[in-house]
């Protein structure tokens, strides 16, 4: 499942490069983890069962991470909703 599509994230690489220039990167990692906290908001507004919502945020987390290698945002979103559980 996909989160953020490669249509999405390539909109969100070039806004941030007419922002910030050659910089953009330092910037990517935050776009798209409030990208995917907008994805997940939806499951926590509309469901009544928490642990549902809690479990597809920490499936939705775990499959868009590049962790537990190189561990990132979306890897510490997932060990929250993992913890929460």
């Amino acid at each position: 499942m996909q989160i953020v599509s490669p249509e999405r994230a390539g909109e969100i690489r070039a806004q941030l490069t007419a922002q910030h220039g050659a910089t953009w990167l330092h910037h990517y990692h935050e776009a798209i983890e409030a990208e995917v906290l907008k994805a997940v908001q939806a499951p926590l507004e509309g469901s009544a069962d928490q642990w549902h919502a809690l479990s597809r945020i920490h499936d939705l987390a775990h499959n868009a991470s590049t962790g537990p290698a190189v561990p990132d945002t979306l890897w510490e979103i997932r060990n929250i909703a993992q913890e929460a559980l």
